[in-house]
């Protein structure tokens, strides 16, 4: 089956106008590496075969391994199963959220595709984390001859990357860090110091609170001879 050609909103003419006049280089980049991301997106599958296994399966698995080197095969590429496969998962979101928010930005909304940014930066936050961590725990990790390798802290961290919640009172192992934790450990970088400013108003915006509501504050029409100002205010 042929693979299905993708279609890719692009940003107006205006807002590609406003990016490139912009003091700030991200905003004035804008528009290149949303482009670059699009192309990268192109050569992602649509489909995956995520080998999933659980305790018993890899047992069943295991059992068969004649060799350290066999059993390491079988072991390490169950969790670098797992890891590619949350990596194509975040990819897939990323789209999943970016689109609607170039929608968004393109007729003139303002709301919603703050709510999706903060939510994209959450993703990229924890994604570049997770990426870091598991990139220095592995480095660390040799395989000497005729010995059986196994990391808990690599499976421990896979499984709350993966199957993490926040939902109810799970266990330990499964109880999903906090995205605003993910922000703040970034932003300790100094390249990245208005990454949690950004955040935060990006929050406000989403949030009940003023940034989002004098969104629909259009003027005021005239004072009263009592002092109240009648302000007008619309949907868009």
């Amino acid at each position: 089956m042929p693979k299905q050609p993708l279609a890719f909103p692009s940003l107006s003419s205006s807002i590609v106008k406003f990016c490139e006049a912009h003091d700030d280089p991200f905003v004035a980049s804008a528009p290149r590496w949303l482009n670059e991301f699009y192309a990268f997106a192109m050569e992602l599958p649509q489909r995956y075969e995520w080998m999933l296994s659980d305790v018993d399966a890899f047992k069943s698995r295991v059992h068969e391994s004649r060799t350290s080197v066999e059993f390491n095969r079988v072991y390490w590429n169950d969790q670098l199963s797992n890891i590619q496969s949350h990596a194509l998962i975040t990819a897939w979101r990323t789209l999943e959220l970016l689109n609607p928010a170039i929608r968004g930005l393109n007729v003139g909304e303002l709301l919603a595709p703050a709510v999706l940014a903060r939510s994209l930066l959450e993703l990229a936050s924890a994604f570049l984390v997770h990426a870091n961590t598991i990139e220095a725990t592995l480095g660390k990790i040799s395989f000497p001859r005729n010995t059986i390798v196994v990391s808990a802290e690599v499976e421990e961290y896979v499984l709350k990357m993966i199957w993490g919640t926040r939902l109810a009172e799970p266990e330990k192992t499964y109880k999903q860090t906090n995205a605003l934790t993910f922000i703040q450990k970034l932003s300790k970088n100094e390249n990245v110091k208005d990454l949690l400013p950004t955040y935060e108003y990006l929050c406000e915006i989403a949030h009940p609170n003023v940034i989002g509501n004098v969104r629909f504050w259009s003027h005021v029409k005239h004072i009263d001879e009592h002092g109240f100002r009648h302000v007008e205010i619309a949907s868009t």
